[in-house]
């Protein structure tokens, strides 16, 4: 029942073009520390929606800067590098996708679902001082995009597998491979492929369910391995189509954590950052 040369049509879906190129030069300086704010003004200014949306987020409540913010430069001093490159990645996602419709998954929570991962991957990454931690947070971003493929492209194929997950006590990978023949971290990796991503961003996509198989960066894979776990035994949002889902703490030792309860308190710890940077999302739409 498997789908035939799944790949080369996920990679030649002609009505879903590339990323806007000013995304893809915020994630290729998501942590260059030689990166200054007239560099980074003018990639986003190229982008006249994502600039107002930016300077939308900069004079938030969050902030509480007692003027009005109007300028891209004024915005990054409020916001921070790092707050603003993840800010513009992740309305650049959001955006780029939300005309994108199906009555088979929920797309509002599907993005909720993702940026949350995203925060937990980011605050994961800091709490075992990876030193990337804008890298993980892409990584939490867009683990979860296959199911996004799958759901828009192959509906056919989705609404079987939302039918067996709703009705049936089955593993959920297991019943990807079934009906498509493959898993939504390899369907995600093979369009980050197309979209020239970075190698150990793929890679961290394509085993988030599996990272035993990473060779070119385990620590990234693995942190995105238990951002699924961690997003999976949250409270922050009720997103359960991914039901039945297994973790093993075999991997722990890659990220130096010494177990499961060690690092559940991780994010028990930040869970008021957590929630703060949830409640920011509402304005990157």
């Amino acid at each position: 029942m498997a789908i035939n040369n799944l790949k080369d049509i996920i990679q030649n879906i002609i009505n879903l073009p590339s990323l806007p190129s000013v995304t893809m030069e915020i994630i290729s300086i998501i942590d260059n520390p030689d990166t200054d704010i007239q560099t980074l003004s003018k990639i986003i200014a190229k982008d006249q929606v994502l600039a107002s949306k930016v300077l939308k987020v900069a004079n938030s409540p969050f902030y509480s800067y007692p003027r009005v913010i109007s300028t891209i430069d004024f915005a990054i001093t409020i916001l921070g590098f790092d707050t603003l490159k993840e800010v513009v990645i992740s309305i650049s996602f959001i955006n780029y996708f939300r005309n994108y419709k199906s009555n088979l998954i929920d797309f509002q929570k599907f993005w909720k679902h993702s940026i949350i991962s995203s925060i937990i991957c980011r605050e994961l990454a800091k709490s075992i001082k990876y030193k990337i931690s804008g890298e993980a947070f892409v990584s939490g971003l867009i683990q979860d995009i296959g199911i996004f493929i799958m759901s828009q492209f192959f509906q056919n194929e989705f609404k079987l597998l939302v039918e067996k997950i709703n009705n049936e006590n089955v593993d959920f990978l297991e019943a990807e491979k079934e009906l498509y023949g493959f898993t939504h971290g390899e369907i995600g990796s093979w369009l980050l492929e197309r979209w020239n991503f970075p190698a150990q961003l793929i890679e961290a996509v394509l085993g988030h369910h599996k990272p035993q198989i990473s060779k070119i960066n385990p620590v990234l894979t693995t942190l995105s391995y238990y951002t699924e776990y961690l997003n999976y035994n949250s409270d922050y949002i009720k997103y359960n189509f991914e039901k039945e889902l297994h973790f093993s703490s075999d991997y722990l030792n890659t990220i130096q954590i010494k177990d499961l309860n060690t690092l559940n308190s991780i994010i028990e710890k930040n869970k008021i950052i957590i929630q703060n940077e949830i409640d920011k999302t509402k304005y990157f739409v």
